[in-house]
């Protein structure tokens, strides 16, 4: 996945419109939720393999699911242990 400066620049300026959002988690739910996408033990969504599955939006929204619930309770944990207060 590559990612320019101006995406983050501009995925920074538009959370930071809001006082109450907290832009680092929005970030590392983000990066948690995406690296799932390309992690070899997990999805392995590769061109190759993607190519085609838009025919299947089920498929997508499943997968889409589980990588959220995945990248919210490893957030979870996070807080957990590193900022206690966010809970």
């Amino acid at each position: 996945m590559l990612l320019d400066d101006g995406f983050l620049t501009e995925g920074k300026a538009r959370l930071s419109k809001n006082d109450s959002t907290d832009v680092k988690q929005a970030g590392r739910l983000f990066f948690l939720h995406e690296v799932l996408y390309y992690c070899s033990d997990e999805h392995r969504l590769t061109r190759e393999v993607a190519n085609g599955i838009g025919q299947f939006p089920k498929v997508i929204e499943e997968a889409d699911y589980y990588v959220d619930v995945w990248a919210l309770l490893t957030e979870y944990k996070y807080c957990c242990l590193y900022e206690p207060g966010k809970l």
